[in-house]
């Protein structure tokens, strides 16, 4: 397990309804109401703050800097926030499914039985970042640099870690399907009983054909 700094949030916070808004500085925040102009937005800070059961679906938005903050049943399916750069944040029974957070930098961040199929990480530079209980079918790690992850209990099912930089990337606990890229994933950890399942896509990452036995005439 990495160790993860929690969010730092002291003292009562103010429940509001916001609207985001370009440019944007909220601080100590209790959100369990969130609108948008539904047109794309840049640069938006958010710190000391929880959202909770909130929709995010969709959204565009550029500049995202997330410090301290808790996110609980959030909805942010399809988001696009590529770019973003988020420290010391918890995700908790989140809907993210093609969350886009691809070129982002993620320092200290818990995703904690959250759907992340389709999720984009591409290009992205993961650095103590736990992934548990977690569903992340379709993922993509392409490009991505991985320190320090993990995946206990997690589901991971045709993920690509194409051309990764990793160190240490452990992968015991979690459910392994079909990884893409595995050559991507040099220095990582597996368990004794995820060996087997991998076996196929190393082969083909070496050329290796796995064949039948000839038929004797």
């Amino acid at each position: 397990m990495p160790a993860l700094h929690p969010p730092r949030i002291e003292g009562p916070l103010t429940s509001a309804a916001i609207e985001l808004d370009h440019d944007a500085d909220l601080d100590e925040l209790d959100v369990a109401e969130l609108a948008t102009t539904g047109s794309p937005l840049h640069d938006v800070r958010l710190q000391r703050s929880r959202l909770r059961q909130v929709s995010i679906a969709g959204l565009r938005l550029t500049g995202f800097e997330l410090r301290d903050a808790v996110f609980e049943a959030v909805d942010g399916a399809g988001a696009h926030l590529g770019g973003a750069q988020w420290t010391r944040v918890e995700c908790h029974d989140c809907r993210l499914v093609g969350f886009d957070l691809s070129e982002s930098v993620l320092r200290h961040v818990s995703f904690r039985s959250c759907r992340l199929d389709d999720a984009n990480f591409r290009l992205a530079d993961l650095e103590r970042v736990a992934f548990d209980d977690c569903t992340l079918r379709n993922a993509d790690f392409a490009g991505a640099r991985l320190h320090s992850i993990t995946f206990a209990g997690s589901h991971l099912d045709d993920v690509d870690f194409s051309n990764a930089r990793v160190d240490q990337l452990d992968f015991r606990g979690a459910r392994l399907g079909r990884l893409l890229g595995i050559g991507g994933l040099r220095g990582s950890i597996i368990g004794v009983d995820q060996v087997l399942p991998l076996v196929p896509a190393l082969f083909a990452e070496l050329g290796i054909t796995i064949a039948e036995e000839p038929e004797l005439d």
